[in-house]
């Protein structure tokens, strides 16, 4: 069955060399299960490297050739299961998890009516222990079967996960259980039961977790779910003379630049691409997390994924598939959530060595109560409750389990977190710098009229306003886009032809140049088109910026350019300031022109920066930070590559960006174009790394307390010890506790 890793251009089945496989894991039962797996997928020739990550349950692995049933092989070898990723596969894991339950829950119920080993004695019936022990084997063989492949996995594997644990404990109870019926040991070693409801508890654990797990992760696959698998498109029908042209119902992973596909009101668009015919309202909300309509209508630039509300529509592919926006949107998200980020690393470590520790502190709790001349039963009661109660999943999750609940809950917001460490790195920011242009303002830049020049210098004729529109068109700023819109005319469809006839190069938010007929001709900024002219000259509105058009170094033309600030922009700025982080403002502007919108924004004089070139917003990046504030640097990504990559955050903000989204500068995007966007991710990223504290501190707070409490430690307090049964319960709501406290960040 066509998967939709396969259909977003994903290597989800195999493929080139050099390819990345992503499988979706199930079984995993505590991020030691994904040391597990990462070391088995390693060991499989022509892996180069593999992620596992337990919170999304994703394996990520680069690796040479078509891998995937080897790499299937592997992970099913170390005991768990490996499919291709998709949306399917946490409904399924879920699934898997509620029959366990189940199951577990009838032999539970069984369990009870039974009775535990305090009916044992002179009076009972001598099938009741064995019916105890059958019952205890059952459910370890069954629905605790996936705990024994865990744990044989982490032993061949040499590392500890939850699974031995488990199986330590459930296998002792139910070995216990087996000899007292046996008559080898006594009946007050009987923990059949035990080993029964510590199963129960964990399966309850597991199935609420594997909900909340495939709630949190569920916008990644929302994405994938955007993306139609089928396409109308127009083709010429064979043998038709004239060519005829039909409409073929094709697969959209079929689709190509330049093909165009008819999309019928309630559908969604298959591709990226330009509307050729019709008009209708798209709603854009599984690329930004917009729900209001947009517009479109011939010309409109329009998303793969978006739905068609209004009319029928012709679109022109542009991108498809894994190069379409929601493609590489969906690929983006993936990596980040299966990245380990840089504070989860400490906990890991730990987790990994708690479970030898654990095993440890059981051998000695034995020990020293048969020391002390407890009887058996306490001494094996208080060593087996000793295995069960400890949690280093918890400890193991705490971490993960937030970022992937933050990485969901920016997405919903059209807030893409390229990489696992973002939300960390933003939350410990201290100062915030704002590009003005596409940024705070709307960045659909105006020219007004050509300015006057001293010496009676003649308007532009039309073959030069034809090859100034030209030159214009060679460059992607919004600046030399007003230019190319102010100068058109009617008469001018030929300026398209000069376009080839120029060797144009651009210098990144300074200009561009080219030679045209024997002449050099250059747009952009004055003192880079005619330096050394006296800018003094010009009647230039203080609110507008300048562009300048030369020929062979002399002033031919110039227009004023004006911009409107963003209705959310203010907000942004005061948000940013009480939330205590200096806001400065950005610009490449004239000092004028930039001082205008600082103040509309409120910003002091000494806040604003004009006049940067974008080796020098990079540069004061640098020296903000080189004075000990890491930064937050917004911009719309054209001309502040530099600076967003230097920023210990760089935010790209605008939807342009998505259409280059994997190559774009800075490790966040703000798909919205809305600066209060950025107030938004890091006021989730402070939420989330204040809850992966909780979490840390509540996985510890716990371990701390129940070891003793299940050693028997605690007696000398009043403080009974828990029978294994109840220990398994306490362990199982641990777990439980550090992912529904991760929700939370799902809910806000």
């Amino acid at each position: 069955m066509e998967t939709r890793d396969e259909r977003s251009g994903g290597e989800s089945g195999g493929g080139e060399a050099g390819t990345t496989v992503e499988l979706a894991i199930s079984g995993m039962r505590c991020a030691g299960c994904a040391d597990t797996i990462e070391a088995a997928l390693r060991g499989v020739a022509g892996v180069q490297k593999a992620e596992v990550s337990y919170a999304a349950g994703l394996a990520r692995v680069a690796a040479d050739g078509e891998l995937l049933p080897r790499l299937v092989a592997a992970v099913e070898q170390a005991g768990y299961a490996a499919a291709p990723s998709g949306a399917v596969a946490d409904r399924i894991a879920a699934k898997r998890e509620r029959v366990a339950l189940l199951q577990t829950a009838l032999l539970a119920g069984v369990s009870l009516l039974l009775g535990g080993h305090d009916h044992g004695g002179g009076g009972e019936a001598a099938w009741r222990p064995w019916a105890r022990a059958l019952v205890a084997v059952a459910a370890l063989a069954g629905p605790g079967r996936s705990f024994l492949r865990g744990a044989v996995a982490s032993l061949r594997a040499r590392r500890g996960t939850m699974d031995l644990l488990v199986a330590l404990g459930a296998g002792a109870a139910t070995l216990l259980a087996l000899l007292a019926a046996a008559g080898v040991v006594g009946p007050e070693l009987d923990h059949g039961h035990a080993a029964v409801w510590l199963l129960l508890f964990l399966r309850i654990g597991k199935s609420l977790e594997a909900g909340v797990r495939a709630r949190t992760s569920s916008r990644l696959w929302t994405l994938l779910d955007a993306l139609p698998t089928r396409a109308r498109r127009w083709a010429t029908r064979d043998g038709a003379s004239g060519g005829e042209r039909a409409i073929e119902a094709v697969d959209a992973s079929a689709l190509a630049a330049g093909d165009v596909v008819v999309v019928l009101p309630g559908e969604r668009l298959p591709a990226d691409g330009v509307v050729v015919e019709g008009s209708s309202s798209l709603e854009t909300a599984a690329l930004t997390g917009e729900a209001l309509p947009v517009d479109v209508a011939r010309g409109s630039v329009v998303a793969a994924g978006s739905l068609n509300l209004a009319s029928r529509l012709e679109v022109r592919v542009t991108a498809a598939g894994g190069a379409s926006q929601l493609g590489q949107m969906a690929a983006v998200v993936r990596r980040a959530l299966i990245e380990r980020a840089p504070i989860a690393t400490l906990a890991e470590r730990i987790a990994a060595r708690f479970v030898p520790a654990v095993i440890v502190l059981a051998a000695a709790t034995a020990l020293g109560w048969a020391v002390a001349g407890a009887g058996a039963a306490t001494a094996v009661g208080r060593a087996l409750a000793t295995i069960v109660v400890s949690c280093p999943c918890a400890l193991a999750l705490a971490t993960p389990a937030a970022l992937v609940a933050g990485t969901s809950a920016a997405l919903a917001r059209g807030i893409v977190l390229k990489e696992a460490g973002v939300l960390e790195a933003l939350a410990a920011v201290r100062g915030v710098q704002f590009d003005k242009t596409g940024t705070l303002t709307t960045g659909v830049l105006v020219a007004g009229a050509p300015l006057a020049l001293a010496g009676g210098v003649a308007p532009l004729d039309d073959g030069e306003r034809a090859v100034v529109r030209a030159l214009a068109n060679g460059s992607r700023h919004a600046a030399a886009r007003a230019i190319a819109a102010a100068v058109a005319q009617p008469s001018d469809r030929a300026a398209g032809g000069i376009a080839p006839f120029l060797a144009i190069e651009e210098q990144a938010g300074i200009g561009v140049r080219a030679r045209h007929a024997g002449r050099e001709w250059k747009l952009g900024r004055l003192a880079f088109a005619a330096p050394g002219f006296d800018a003094t000259t010009l009647a230039l509105p203080d609110d507008a910026a300048l562009v300048a058009c030369s020929i062979d170094g002399k002033l031919r033309a110039a227009w004023p350019l004006r911009d409107e600030v963003k209705s959310t922009a203010r907000a942004a700025v005061e948000a940013m300031r009480a939330r205590g982080l200096a806001v400065e403002m950005v610009s490449g502007d004239r000092l004028a022109a930039a001082q205008t919108i600082g103040r509309a924004l409120g910003l002091a004089p000494a806040a604003i920066h004009a006049e940067q070139t974008p080796a020098g917003k990079a540069a004061l990046v640098e020296q903000r930070q080189a004075a000990g504030t890491p930064l937050l640097f917004v911009g719309d990504g054209f001309n502040d590559g530099a600076a967003l990559a230097v920023a210990a955050v760089g935010a790209a903000c605008g939807e342009r960006r998505a259409t280059d989204l994997a190559r774009a500068a800075g490790r966040m995007v703000l798909l919205r174009g809305d600066p209060l966007d950025a107030v938004v991710a890091l006021d989730l990223a402070r939420t989330t790394m204040k809850i992966v504290r909780q979490n840390l501190f509540l996985a510890v707070a716990y371990n701390a307390v129940a070891l003793p409490w299940a050693m028997g430690l605690l007696s000398r307090l009043g403080i009974a010890a828990p029978e294994p049964a109840h220990a398994g319960l306490a362990m199982a709501a641990s777990s439980l506790a550090v992912v529904v406290n991760a929700l939370r960040l799902a809910r806000k």
